[in-house]
């Protein structure tokens, strides 16, 4: 449903660049185990992170060079309390999984989630269509499983193009692509009260020029 043909065609050709090219961020080594990350100050902020792309932790080897980590020390240095980041990364995650995935989460235990998500389907040209109906339908089931308390956090969709060299058949795609979703995103974020949408705008990286495969 909601799927064009552009989607159909280009669909398991990206899914084989993403696993086998060495411009891929999946060849990147990622951190074996993911504990909480903590930073210490009084009365802790609980969150959890949820999505693919930066969440995965791609290029670090340890949770607390992660997003997670990283996420946990930002925090307390704004607000001056604790924070403990609990982080579900999985390759390839997708709006239309988080429902599964945060049902088996105690979201009672969190103060905020945080969301990084929509990049998968901006590089298999997933429609905007399909994608706000996704988005759409996991926003209103969070709005009635969660705890009313509960803060939401939309990570936007970044250009990937301007972070990973794709090949050029497909990279103007991707980028409109990338445009769309975030568009979305933003728009569906807008329409509940409990989400809050977050622009992200990473500065253009050459991974193979200007960074270490390994380590930040």
């Amino acid at each position: 449903m909601f799927r064009t043909a552009r989607h159909i065609l280009f669909a398991p050709l990206v899914s084989s660049w993403l696993r086998t090219s060495t411009h891929s961020w999946r060849l990147l080594p990622t951190p074996e185990a993911r504990p909480r990350a903590h930073a210490a100050g009084p009365n802790a902020d609980r969150v959890l992170l949820v999505g693919s792309g930066v969440a995965m932790g791609y290029g670090v080897t340890t949770g607390d060079l992660a997003l997670g980590g990283y996420l946990a020390r930002g925090l307390t240095s704004v607000t001056r309390r604790g924070t403990a980041v609990d982080t579900v990364a999985r390759m390839g995650l997708r709006v239309r999984d988080c429902e599964d995935v945060l049902a088996r989460s105690a979201l009672g235990g969190y103060d905020t989630v945080v969301l990084t998500l929509g990049t998968d389907e901006a590089l298999h040209l997933l429609t905007a269509r399909a994608f706000r109906s996704d988005l759409t339908r996991f926003l209103d089931w969070l709005d009635t499983a969660a705890p009313a308390r509960l803060g939401v956090v939309v990570v936007g969709i970044p250009d990937v193009t301007s972070i990973m060299k794709i090949p050029r058949p497909w990279e103007g795609l991707v980028q409109r692509s990338c445009v769309l979703l975030d568009a979305e995103l933003k728009r569906i974020s807008g329409e509940h009260a409990r989400v809050t949408y977050l622009p992200f705008t990473p500065a253009p990286v050459d991974l193979e020029r200007d960074g270490d495969r390994h380590f930040y």
